[in-house]
């Protein structure tokens, strides 16, 4: 099974299995470190790629074939909206490690909008570009997946190095405080149906994003592209 990792930090002591309900408890820790989990046994059932994406395709269709998108090619992947002026195009970005059977998926909606004739780009993940009631409705989301996981695979655990111990116990742990709109947070999923609550979640969302893209796009400068918030102005030779 493999691992979605990231930063470590400080060494974890050693994590105790015990028998019945099979529960890792992490104690003596520093408190941001402490962690408790109940392993329910039953490892989650696999949600490839290629039906995740077909159902958040299926999802979004009507409402992107309203704002004037096309389904995009091998080239473009995803959605698509092109004009004399401004191309724009959005997709669906699936965690490069895969679905894990024990932590389940997450992915991001990626945006591009480019204004052609001026130069100028915005480049976004969705997180970035919803309300704050809709930020509420993400990480509420998140917590009801990650509630229902199956718990940390204690066979990953202990072939993981110790820095790492904790990053892969996060994975479990629900999101307490909100982060902040520059954060990089994936939509989790552990099943088909969670699968398609996120496309209805994206659908529902699709036109206030599409608005505040186009927007903010229309407010930069020539030759000035905006990623994950950073502008990044272009000097010609």
């Amino acid at each position: 099974m493999s691992y979605r990792g990231g930063r470590g930090s400080s060494p974890p002591r050693p994590t105790t299995l015990l028998a019945g309900e099979h529960r890792l408890t992490r104690t003596g820790l520093e408190p941001w470190l402490r962690y408790t989990a109940t392993v329910r046994g039953d490892h989650l059932d696999v949600v490839r790629a290629r039906d995740a994406r077909a159902l958040w395709n299926k999802a979004v269709q009507p409402v992107a074939r309203s704002l004037g998108f096309k389904p995009g090619n091998v080239y473009v992947p995803g959605w698509v909206r092109e004009s004399a002026q401004e191309r724009s195009t959005f997709w669906f970005q699936i965690d490069r490690y895969g679905f894990d059977k024990w932590s389940g998926g997450q992915f991001w909606v990626e945006f591009i909008y480019n204004d052609l004739s001026r130069q100028a780009s915005i480049r976004n993940r969705m997180w970035a570009l919803l309300d704050d009631l809709s930020r509420r409705a993400v990480v509420h989301m998140n917590n009801d997946v990650i509630a229902s996981l199956p718990g940390p695979s204690h066979e990953i655990l202990m072939s993981l190095p110790e820095l790492l111990r904790s990053t892969y116990l996060n994975l479990f742990k629900p999101i307490t405080d909100m982060p902040p709109s520059g954060h990089d947070l994936g939509f989790r999923y552990a099943t088909k149906a969670d699968a398609t609550a996120w496309g209805d979640f994206i659908a529902s969302r699709l036109p206030s994003v599409d608005a505040r893209s186009s927007g903010l796009l229309k407010t930069l400068d020539a030759g000035t592209s905006l990623m994950d918030g950073r502008a990044v102005k272009y000097v010609s030779g």
